[in-house]
């Protein structure tokens, strides 16, 4: 009996292609109606039992919906957009660390609603609304939301590309050691200013992360070998632990954004991606654990005093060598405390309902700080009240500093409500950005621009309204700087052709 190959291999191509279609329409539908049904049921039934059991219920299944949908877009072929990662992002803030906290907690006397002083009614009530939240970013972004699709092998391979990242990374590291960069982010040069150079440079660490890593992983040959690019990727994940275990975390899921848009993507069995989850979960241990000491060596100084990083090191350094301090322990019990911001979302709703809210208030008060002091040179002398103050004056309360969002944005100005539409609102602009940045710019462009804004969706408790105004503002900023150099390159080749 004979075989026609070529039929019978056509054949198996056009079965397995088909069959990749049948899973990817499958897992399509079950992301995007299966998930986002099962995320409002179980905030239901979270806001109508309003127990702990039912808080950890709730905030448990939105943990397993978020790394579920994080393999997906990372590891696997799940549409990648700004709808599904604010989703994801609301999920690993308010679910994800709340369920977290209540494994860690629950077994403490009088569970988490005595341990923490908030009413556990309003902490289901606040889970509810970030399910639902969650459940309509995801809906949205996987039947609606498109995917954000490139080959970035052919943007970090192109000509003249290996020099850009080469000299970004140059200028990183010397931001680092000049001190515009600093412990906890760009260098203040003032009480509330920072430099706008300082701003800039720390708005482009993360692409640049993650454009080095796939640089790394190409097999182009140049000018600057293979283990160089690595060495540059590692260098900047050590440098980018004294920016904050958020910014590091979210940095680590921005480059694996980026390895989700190589060229040749190999199928990474299950077991494979477990060992790389455990591989950055002892990163970022250890990344917490050498900022825990920072953090204790920035206490060496007073409040005026603006030590430089290298000195903070060093006296980490030898707070560590000295060993009279129990970070271990201190570093479990921040773990345990520090993710459970969903008490403060939780009180602000609380308060609405028996309070006038803000009104739109923190809403005008995100777009005034954004504004340069180029445009407005008495800004410091009419500079808002923090979200935090601007509650304790309504409200009477007397909030200090707390994880700022768009939930809780929308929670002070206008309660439950504002808390449902700020995040769906804001979502739907930064996504016509980031399709317009796609549409209009040149590819290197648009790609730095969707990683950068991948970081800042990605923190949630870092990107209120007023994070994404700043990231407008400096993505603004950023393609007239590229304007600029790109005329100034015309001009300069153009100039040449007529000498010669």
């Amino acid at each position: 009996m004979s075989v026609n190959i070529y039929t019978f291999t056509q054949n198996r191509i056009g079965d397995t292609y088909a069959t990749h279609r049948s899973r990817a329409k499958i897992s399509n539908l079950f992301e995007g109606i299966a998930l986002p049904f099962l995320l409002v049921a179980c905030g239901q039934i979270c806001g109508g039992f309003a127990t702990e059991g039912s808080l950890a219920f709730g905030s448990g299944f939105g943990a397993c919906v978020t790394l579920w949908s994080l393999v997906s877009m990372v590891f696997r072929k799940g549409n990648v957009n700004t709808w599904k990662l604010v989703g994801n992002a609301v999920l690993m803030g308010y679910s994800l660390t709340t369920f977290w906290t209540w494994i860690n907690l629950h077994n403490e006397k009088g569970g988490l609603e005595v341990y923490f002083g908030y009413q556990i009614a309003s902490l289901c009530h606040a889970e509810q609304i970030v399910l639902t939240v969650a459940a309509v970013l995801l809906f949205v972004g996987e039947l609606f939301g498109g995917n954000f699709s490139i080959d970035i092998d052919s943007i970090v391979e192109a000509p003249g590309v290996d020099w850009l990242l080469a000299i970004g990374w140059a200028i990183v590291v010397g931001a680092f050691f000049s001190g515009r960069l600093a412990y906890m982010g760009a260098a203040m040069t003032g009480e509330f200013t920072v430099n706008p150079v300082n701003q800039f440079i720390f708005w482009i660490i993360p692409p640049l992360y993650g454009l080095i890593l796939s640089r790394a992983r190409s097999h182009k040959i140049s000018a600057i070998p293979g283990w160089a690019w690595w060495l540059m990727f590692l260098a900047m994940m050590v440098l980018i632990v004294p920016l904050g275990r958020r910014i590091f975390i979210s940095s680590i899921l921005v480059a694996g954004l980026s390895m989700r848009f190589a060229r040749f993507r190999p199928a990474i069995p299950s077991w494979k991606v477990i060992l790389i989850g455990a591989a950055v979960l002892f990163g970022i241990y250890f990344a917490s654990l050498g900022f825990t000491y920072l953090r204790y060596a920035r206490w060496q100084f007073s409040g005026d005093e603006q030590p430089s990083l290298q000195l903070l090191v060093t006296t980490g350094y030898g707070l560590y060598m000295s060993g009279s301090l129990t970070v271990t322990e201190d570093l479990r019990v921040n773990a345990n405390e520090r993710g459970f911001i969903i008490g403060f979302l939780a009180d602000l709703l609380h308060q609405t309902d028996r309070h006038r809210t803000a009104g739109g208030d923190d809403l005008v008060n995100s777009l005034y700080v954004n504004i340069p002091r180029v445009l407005w040179p008495d800004k410091d002398n009419f500079l808002p009240p923090s979200e935090e103050d601007l509650a304790n004056s309504i409200f009477g309360t007397d909030y200090p500093d707390q994880a700022n969002s768009l939930l809780t944005n929308g929670a002070i100005d206008f309660g439950s409500f504002g808390a449902i539409c700020y995040p769906l609102a804001t979502t739907f602009l930064m996504a016509s950005f980031i399709a317009a940045a796609k549409r209009f710019l040149p590819t290197l462009e648009a790609t730095i621009c969707f990683l950068a804004h991948a970081f800042v969706v990605l923190d949630i408790e870092g990107s209120d309204f007023s994070g994404y105004v700043g990231f407008w503002r400096n993505s603004v900023a950023f393609l007239i700087v590229i304007i600029v150099l790109r005329k100034a390159t015309r001009l300069v080749t153009h100039h040449a052709v007529k000498v010669d």
